[in-house]
């Protein structure tokens, strides 16, 4: 099922991992164990990685369902698609 497209400036995307937003919960641990840049602009031909980061149960909202889900975000210049992030977890109670 594909519930979304959505387009967005990706420098500002990055910047907000800092807000107090949901990602912005995620940001700090997330920074742990990975080599994500914090700020634009991203070094080009590098593989960019988030290994073994489990979600804490206080960190999600505790309305959400358990469910299994995947998120393919695809990042575009000039029309382009340059980068392919697959994103794939599951939320089990």
């Amino acid at each position: 099922m594909n519930i979304g497209r959505h387009k967005l400036d990706g420098c500002k995307f990055l910047s907000s991992f800092y807000g107090s937003n949901i990602v912005g919960k995620f940001f700090k641990r997330i920074q742990s164990v990975s080599n994500i840049p914090k700020k634009c602009p991203v070094p080009g031909n590098e593989l960019f990685e988030i290994r073994n980061y489990t979600i804490l149960d206080s960190e999600y909202p505790p309305v959400a369902p358990a469910l299994t889900y995947q998120i393919l975000l695809q990042i575009e210049m000039d029309n382009k698609i340059t980068a392919d992030i697959f994103i794939e977890g599951s939320v089990i109670y």
